[in-house]
């Protein structure tokens, strides 16, 4: 890992794309949920107010985008050892 990345050995290199995957849509469909408990209770404005936050928030977290890197350098890694 250390000679593959750029930042020599990151910390927390060991998550997967398949694992980043899974957090994104876990992710994505809870602001989606929330969103829509937030639109049932106040109003649908609202609802769809906080589920685009949160969903901004998280494609503008670089690092979220840091860890895709990882997780692109630890697939490679991986498939050079095969």
């Amino acid at each position: 890992m250390a000679h593959e990345s750029p930042e020599g050995r990151p910390g927390g290199a060991m998550i997967h794309g398949s694992s980043l995957g899974l957090m994104f849509i876990l992710v994505f469909g809870s602001m989606i949920v929330v969103g829509i408990v937030i639109g049932l209770v106040w109003n649908w404005f609202a609802g769809a107010a906080a589920a685009a936050l949160g969903i901004a928030l998280m494609l503008f977290n670089p690092e979220v985008w840091a860890n895709v890197l990882r997780s692109r350098e630890h697939d490679q890694i991986k498939r050079e050892e095969l």
